[in-house]
C-alpha cells in the first residue's frame, strides 16, 4: 500500500485550490510554487483548473436557476434578477465581454472564475464569450499572481 504523501508536498492540495470557488489560481499558484512546482506549470495548470470549475458551474446556472424559479422565493428571485438584468442592460450590450474579462483577470476576492460564470449567465452572454472571457481573464490573474509570488519572495 502506497505511504500517504506529506500534506507540504501532495500536489492534490493545490490541484484542489484550484477549483475552489473564491480560492482558485489566487491561492493555489503560491502553495504550488511553494511545494517546489515550475512556477510556469503551476500557473498554466492552476489558471486552466479555475478556469474549468468557472466555465463547468456557467454550463449549470440554468439548471439551478429553473429550480430555484419553482420554489417560493421563486418571485423574488424573478423581480431582483430582472431589476438588474434591465438596468445593467445598455452597459452590458457595450462591454459586456470587456467586463467580463477585466472582473476575472483582477485577483480580488470575490472576483474570478465563479464569480464571472454568474456574471455572464445573468447578462446572457453566448457561451463562447463567457468561455473566451473566463479563459484569458484566468490566465492573466494567474499570471498577476505568479508575478506577485516570484516577486515578494514566495520561493524563500
Amino acid at each position: 500500500m502506497r505511504k500517504p504523501l506529506c500534506p507540504e508536498r501532495d500536489p492534490m492540495y493545490w490541484l484542489l485550490l484550484s477549483i475552489l470557488p473564491f480560492i482558485e489560481n489566487r491561492g493555489a499558484i503560491p502553495l504550488a510554487i511553494l511545494q517546489g512546482v515550475n512556477p510556469f506549470l503551476a500557473w498554466i495548470i492552476s489558471s486552466f483548473l479555475s478556469f474549468l470549475g468557472g466555465f463547468l458551474s456557467y454550463l449549470f446556472l440554468e439548471k439551478i436557476e429553473t429550480t430555484v424559479r419553482k420554489t417560493p422565493l421563486g418571485y423574488l428571485y424573478d423581480t431582483f434578477i430582472d431589476k438588474i438584468r434591465k438596468k445593467r442592460r445598455s452597459y452590458i450590450d457595450r462591454y459586456g465581454e470587456l467586463a467580463l474579462f477585466l472582473f476575472v483577470a483582477v485577483p480580488l476576492p470575490g472576483s474570478g472564475a465563479y464569480s464571472g460564470s454568474l456574471f455572464a449567465y445573468l447578462f446572457n452572454l453566448s457561451p463562447i464569450k463567457t468561455a473566451v472571457g473566463l479563459l484569458a481573464g484566468t490566465l492573466v490573474s494567474g499570471l498577476i499572481v505568479l508575478t506577485a509570488s516570484v516577486s515578494l519572495g514566495v520561493l524563500v
